[in-house]
This record gives C-alpha cells, structure tokens and sequence, in this order.
C-alpha cells in the first residue's frame, strides 16, 4: 500500500466516524432546536473535518463543512436561531457531506454548490438581521 493511500484510508474511517457522530447529533437537534450541547459538537466536528479534508486534498468535502461550521459559528453566537427553514438547510448540507464522504469509496461525483450556497445564504441572512 502507498503511503498517499493509507493516510487516504485513515481519513475516510475518521470522516465515516464523523459522518455517524453527525446524524446522531442533527436526530437530537431536530428534536431540540437549541440543544447547546449538539450545536457546539457539530461545530466541532465540522472544524475538524473541515481541516482534515483540506489537508488532504478532499477540497469538496472541506468546502462543504466549513460552510456548516460557519453556520454553526453563528448559531453558537446566539446571532442565528435555528427554525424549521434554518434546519431544512442544515440537514440538507449534511446529506450533501454525507454523500460526498461516501463519494470518497465509490467514487461517484457529488455536485455540492448549491448546497454550499445555501448554506451561505443562512450567513447571509443573518448578516442582514444583524444590520
């Protein structure tokens, strides 16, 4: 095994190992918008991630969960409040992730900037309320 392949394998299990700790986590958030103990884990998870995909060249993948970590960054501030919209877009982005990652196995091409965009609408909107 090439060296570039073992570090490849070890990401995907950690990613893998996100990807469950993720869905956990947003099952819990869906039923308690305002779980501060769910939103600072994501946000943590997403940053790790985040970094861990970049540093390897999974560019998708780290664009993808920084775009969440950004939105959870701003829920964490309390600036953002999670509703029914809100967490229809977040839940989208971590199937467009969790897809991605899978991605990583299969192969398979993942299109994700619209739901980067998305994402950054919620940003966006927030920037607005904020004046």
């Amino acid at each position: 095994m090439v060296v570039g392949e073992g570090y490849r394998a070890i990401f995907h299990a950690e990613a893998e190992e996100n990807q469950k700790e993720l869905n956990t986590l947003f099952a819990k958030l869906e039923k308690d918008h305002s779980s501060r103990k769910s939103i600072d884990a994501i946000f943590k998870i997403t940053r790790t991630l985040k970094g861990n995909a970049l540093g390897m060249g999974f560019k998708p993948i780290g664009v993808i969960a920084h775009a969440l970590e950004d939105v959870f960054a701003q829920i964490r501030l309390g600036n953002l409040v999670i509703d029914e919209n809100i967490f229809r877009e977040l839940k989208q982005g971590l199937v467009v992730l969790s897809a991605l990652i899978d991605g990583l196995k299969t192969g398979e091409k993942i299109k994700y900037f619209g739901a980067k965009a998305k994402l950054n609408v919620l940003l966006n909107l927030d920037e607005e309320k904020r004046g």
